[in-house]
């Protein structure tokens, strides 16, 4: 069987955003109002947090099509796990992000000077949407809605 993986790589922010981190720390936060900053640092860890967990699905996703000695199921459960890790701390981050546009806060003027996809409808309303799956798929196989097989 030959496979072919057509996963992106990430490598943008390889070791996530310390700028900015250092810059919250030793100069100045984004914002005089503690929201905007609760909102801004959780958004920069979580997307943080997402660039891991995808690259680390990616690899163990690879390590289990790659293991030919043996059904390497440790690896592909890591990868779905990851995968499911990074879904989730996408939406919350979409979310955070949204939220700092609707604020009043100058912050909130740069954020809308531009149109992310990532935080359109259409984009969140899909991250949302697979967050519910995963987050869900015990009610889902309890009431039904999966079947067996």
């Amino acid at each position: 069987m030959y496979v072919e993986f057509d996963i992106p790589e990430i490598n943008e922010y390889p070791e996530g955003f310390p700028e900015y981190w250092l810059k919250i720390l030793f100069i100045k936060s984004p914002s005089e109002r503690y929201q905007i900053n609760a909102l801004t640092s959780t958004y920069v860890r979580l997307v943080e947090a997402a660039l891991v967990e995808y690259r680390l699905g990616v690899t163990k996703l690879k390590e289990f099509w790659q293991t030919h000695d043996s059904f390497n199921l440790g690896a592909m459960h890591r990868a779905i796990s990851h995968f499911e890790t990074c879904i989730s701390n996408m939406d919350r981050a979409t979310n955070c992000f949204r939220r700092l546009r609707r604020r009043q806060d100058p912050l909130s003027i740069y954020l809308n000077s531009e149109r992310p996809a990532f935080a359109t409808d259409p984009v969140f309303n899909r991250f949302r949407s697979i967050r519910n799956e995963v987050h869900h798929l015990e009610e889902m196989v309890m009431d039904g809605r999966i079947a067996n097989g």
